[in-house]
């Protein structure tokens, strides 16, 4: 008789966590070295490369980290009203850098903490400001 797990464990891959590290220190070393020989034979420095693709779905991974939290949460407060709470994910524009050109920015921004409601906030991208209403003299 074969002993099958019911369901998967989570665990952490250190060794492959490692290797990963690994990959991108050589990897940004090469990138270096070679914008360097350019700047030698140029005496200019080359344009940064452009990213290979737009993000345009979620991966696996992501989807199932995003649904482990959201599982994790503890929703009695938002039901307690007896209201139907609504979720809204806020994302910045394609021209992001307009909003956050500096990662000074993006961390003032982005939300940090967990459970912290100043992190709660949303990105400066997505905020609206809605207008009071006007009382009636």
């Amino acid at each position: 008789m074969q002993y099958r797990a019911s369901s998967p464990v989570a665990c952490r891959d250190w060794a492959r966590r490692e290797r990963i590290e690994e990959r991108a220190r050589v990897a940004h070393v090469k990138d270096v070295d070679a914008a360097v020989a350019a700047h030698i034979a140029t005496g200019e420095w080359p344009e940064p490369p452009t990213p290979r693709t737009a993000i345009t779905s979620w991966s696996r991974k992501s989807r199932a980290s995003m649904v482990r939290r959201l599982n994790e949460l503890d929703y009695t407060a938002l039901y307690a009203s007896g209201r139907l709470p609504t979720m809204v994910t806020l994302t910045y524009p394609s021209d992001w850098l307009t909003v956050v050109p500096t990662g000074s920015m993006l961390k003032r921004d982005a939300p940090t903490r967990p459970g912290n409601p100043a992190s709660a906030r949303p990105p400066a991208a997505c905020t609206t400001a809605v207008p009071a209403p006007a009382s009636d003299p």
